[in-house]
């Protein structure tokens, strides 16, 4: 059951955990991904219950350079669409 939820997350747009089994996928086979997004989901899932606290959605924090850096990047991606 966990599989097929952790299927259903990595087609969610926007979620923390689609984008960690893009990541993975990409240097590993899908089905490892899947399996690696299944274990996370099981470890979200046990702290929520152990600790009787609410789900909270992973938001990375960024430096200072790296921030610069991102927002370097995407700048540049968008530049490259508008030509």
């Amino acid at each position: 059951i966990l599989v097929q939820c952790a299927w259903g997350i990595t087609r969610t747009k926007g979620c923390w955990l689609s984008g960690k089994f893009q990541e993975l996928a990409k240097r590993r086979s899908q089905k490892k991904a899947l399996i690696a997004i299944a274990r996370k989901l099981l470890v979200i899932i046990w702290h929520v219950l152990s600790k009787h606290e609410k789900y909270k959605e992973y938001e990375p924090k960024l430096n200072p350079q790296q921030k610069a850096k991102k927002i370097a990047r995407l700048e540049k991606q968008l530049l490259e669409l508008q030509a």
